[in-house]
């Protein structure tokens, strides 16, 4: 499936007057989590095919299970960032990885490789607030999900043991970012809406940056 989002950044203080904005619509649900989430690749294959390999973790307070995601590194409609994402859900990172590639839906022109050979390439750990609410695009009903992220950044400093979780991830970076993200069923010709009503109603004068880099590709200038 294809994932609709416009990302913002900026400072947290801005960031937080645009979601202030966005609570002025009525709540279809609201909820708070954090999670951490582990980029794998083996010797950059993913990356240069374009795609990054992830696993998050799931969120126990929220009852949000822990599940291993392709998604690709790029990918923007009229300043929406448009990538496609298939995933599997379950707590073992080898056998989601093995479950995903044999899966058929996985991309004809993503890597195959063992599930064993992969890596952690960096991390990041991400306290959000989330935001459902229900609006109206071109005269019909849409959900839109806001999500208020505190990001760090972490870097592998290097292996410590024999398993894929034995390594040393140090934070190098925080990020404030705000996603705005097109639940549901979406045909392409209505994100020109779907932007407008974010800018008008959320965004207004607020000084922030307009991104479709993923957090993938931002992970690596730091990590």
């Amino acid at each position: 499936m294809t994932e609709y989002e416009i990302k913002l950044l900026g400072e947290q203080v801005a960031l937080k007057n645009i979601f202030r904005n966005f609570m002025k619509t009525p709540s279809v649900r609201d909820r708070h989590y954090s999670f951490n989430t582990y980029y794998l690749d083996y010797a950059d294959v993913f990356y240069f095919s374009g795609y990054s390999l992830r696993h998050r973790v799931g969120a126990q307070e929220i009852g949000k299970a822990a599940g291993t995601e392709l998604k690709a590194l790029k990918g923007e409609i009229d300043g929406v960032s448009a990538r496609l994402e298939e995933g599997v859900r379950g707590d073992c990172i080898l056998k989601n990885v093995f479950n995903l590639m044999s899966g058929e839906k996985y991309p004809k022109d993503a890597p195959q490789v063992a599930p064993e050979s992969l890596k952690i390439e960096f991390a990041t750990a991400v306290r959000r607030l989330e935001r459902r609410a229900t609006v109206s695009l071109n005269g019909q009903d849409y959900i839109i999900e806001a999500a208020l992220d505190d990001i760090s950044y972490l870097r592998n400093e290097g292996a410590t043991g024999d398993g894929l979780l034995d390594c040393v991830l140090m934070p190098v970076k925080t990020e404030h970012e705000l996603e705005f993200e097109l639940k549901g069923d979406v045909d392409p010709s209505i994100l020109p809406y779907f932007f407008d009503w974010v800018r008008t109603n959320c965004i207004s004068d607020t000084p922030i940056e307009l991104t479709t880099r993923s957090k993938a590709l931002r992970a690596r200038a730091f990590c």
